[in-house]
C-alpha cells in the first residue's frame, strides 16, 4: 500500500460523526424547599408553580420573613429549587456534549446579591452536577460564576441521590470560572430593567482528561453576550463523590434555584418565569465502516510482510 493510501486510511479510521437529539421534557416540574420536604412538619412551603409546560413555568415565591433576632438564623423554607429529570444523555465518551438553553424574566425587583440566580445540569446516578450563576441586580464582584457540585441530595440525609431531595444541590462553594461583566448593563431582577428578557446557555463536553464546560448570558437590551469558559479541563474522575470516585457520565436532569431566603425582600412576594427551555444531547459516534477498514488495513500489512 502506498504511503498516501495509508494516510487516507488512517484518517478514515479516526473519523466520527455526531448524533444529535433534542430531549423531550416533562410538562410538569418538581419543587423543593426545606419546609416542603421536612419529614416531621411538611407543608406547602413558599414556592408555587403555575403555567407549567415542557418549555418552562412561572414560580411565585411567597412571603418569607427573615429571623432577624438571630435565634433561628433564617427561615428554612428559603432558597427554592425547581427541577426535572429526563432520559439520561451520555457524557462519558470524548466528544459527548449536552446543552441547555432558556429565557428568564422577573416580575418583581430582587434584592441585590452575589451569585443568586442559579441553574444546573444533574447526574442523579452519581449524585453530582454542574451549576452556573449570575447576580441579582447590580454586580457584586464576579457577576457570573460556575462550579462542579459533588452532591445533589443533602449529605446528612444520604450519601447517594434521593429522588426529589435537592437539599445540597447548587449549594457548593468556590469558583471554577467567572466574569465580572453584565450584558448591556442590564442585570436580572434589577428594578430599572424588569422588562428585559434574559437568555442563558450551559454546555458541557467530555474531553480528553475530564470535562470542559461554558455558559453564556445575554438579553434583549442589546447584542452583547457575556460568556464564561472553563479554561482548563476539569478532571471529574478524581472527585470524591460522597466517598466514591465517579465521573459525571450522564446528564439526566436540570434545575433552577434562587440563592436567597427572601429574594424579593423580607416578607415580600414576587415571581419569575422560565421559558423556551431546550436540552440537547450530542454523541460522538465512530463511523460504521471504521472497524472494517481497520481489519482491511491489518490484512494489507500482513500481505506486504509475506511479500
Amino acid at each position: 500500500m502506498k504511503p498516501a493510501s495509508c494516510l487516507l486510511l488512517t484518517a478514515a479510521l479516526l473519523t466520527t460523526h455526531l448524533s444529535a437529539a433534542t430531549v423531550g421534557l416533562n410538562a410538569t416540574w418538581d419543587e423543593f424547599d426545606w419546609n416542603q420536604s421536612n419529614p416531621t412538619t411538611p407543608n406547602a412551603g413558599i414556592l408555587n408553580l403555575s403555567g407549567q409546560s415542557g418549555t418552562g413555568f412561572t414560580a411565585a415565591i411567597g412571603q418569607n420573613t427573615l429571623d432577624i433576632d438571630g435565634t433561628a438564623g433564617v427561615d428554612s423554607a428559603g432558597r427554592p429549587r425547581i427541577s426535572q429529570t429526563f432520559t439520561p444523555q451520555a457524557l462519558s465518551a470524548v466528544g459527548d456534549t449536552v446543552s441547555f438553553t432558556f429565557n428568564a424574566t422577573v416580575a418583581n425587583a430582587m434584592v441585590a446579591g452575589d451569585s443568586q440566580f442559579r441553574f444546573a445540569f444533574m447526574d442523579t446516578q452519581h449524585n453530582q452536577g454542574i451549576w452556573a450563576s449570575v447576580d441579582f441586580g447590580a454586580p457584586g464582584g464576579n457577576t457570573m460564576t460556575t462550579r462542579f457540585d459533588n452532591s445533589i441530595t443533602d449529605p446528612s440525609v444520604s450519601g447517594s441521590y434521593v429522588a426529589g431531595n435537592l437539599g445540597h444541590f447548587l449549594n457548593s462553594g468556590g469558583t471554577r470560572g467567572n466574569s465580572s461583566g453584565i450584558p448591556n448593563n442590564t442585570g436580572i431582577g434589577d428594578a430599572a430593567t424588569l422588562s428585559a428578557i434574559h437568555n442563558f446557555s450551559l454546555v458541557a463536553t467530555r474531553v480528553a482528561g475530564g470535562l470542559s464546560w461554558s455558559f453564556s448570558w445575554g438579553n434583549n437590551a442589546g447584542p452583547a453576550v457575556e460568556t464564561v469558559i472553563i479554561g482548563s479541563v476539569f478532571d471529574d474522575g478524581i472527585i470524591q463523590a460522597n466517598g466514591a470516585n465517579a465521573t459525571m457520565s450522564t446528564v439526566d436532569g436540570i434545575a433552577f434555584m434562587l440563592w436567597n431566603e427572601a429574594p424579593f425582600g423580607n416578607g415580600i412576594t414576587g415571581s419569575f418565569s422560565i421559558s423556551d427551555v431546550a436540552v440537547n444531547g450530542v454523541n460522538a459516534v465512530p463511523e460504521p465502516g471504521a472497524a472494517g477498514l481497520l481489519l482491511l488495513s491489518g490484512l494489507a500489512a500482513a500481505r506486504r510482510r509475506r511479500k
